[in-house]
């Protein structure tokens, strides 16, 4: 398991995980069936005499294929789900995050822009008075 710490003002909020791990034990076993079975058939030719042969293999092998695509959607869902559900949770607070600063960048430009008008109003005014003054 690893776990990292985030820290903000000063309290620590750990977020740890482990990857998933599947274990598929007979997967060498059913990968030499699969390439048995694609070599016993790689030659296969159809004709009218093993149409019905043919259409039994044919919806055998699609079973199977169904079958394994089927467990491995199933796996997967379950395993995304928590990491799906960390992802918005994550997603939420960053939004949140986002609108604060967001706001204060907003008031900061605020403040900035009339603190450059204030110094453009003085210069503007010594300008005159200099004029003024110069005649």
């Amino acid at each position: 398991m690893e776990k990292k710490m985030i820290t903000l003002d000063g309290q620590n909020y750990g977020i740890a995980f482990t990857t998933a791990k599947i274990d598929f034990p007979e997967y060498a076993d059913l990968k030499s069936n699969v390439n048995r079975l694609s070599e016993e058939y790689s030659q296969f030719k159809v004709t009218p005499e093993n149409m019905k042969e043919a259409k039994l293999t044919r919806a055998k092998l699609n079973k199977l294929k169904k079958a394994l695509n089927d467990r491995k959607i199933s796996i997967v869902k379950s395993i995304d789900e928590p990491v799906n559900n960390f992802k918005s949770q994550i997603k939420g607070l960053t939004k949140e995050i986002d609108k604060t600063s967001t706001n204060i960048g907003a008031q900061i430009k605020n403040y900035e822009d009339h603190a450059k008008e204030m110094r453009e109003q003085l210069i503007m005014s010594d300008v005159a008075k200099r004029c003024q003054a110069a005649g």
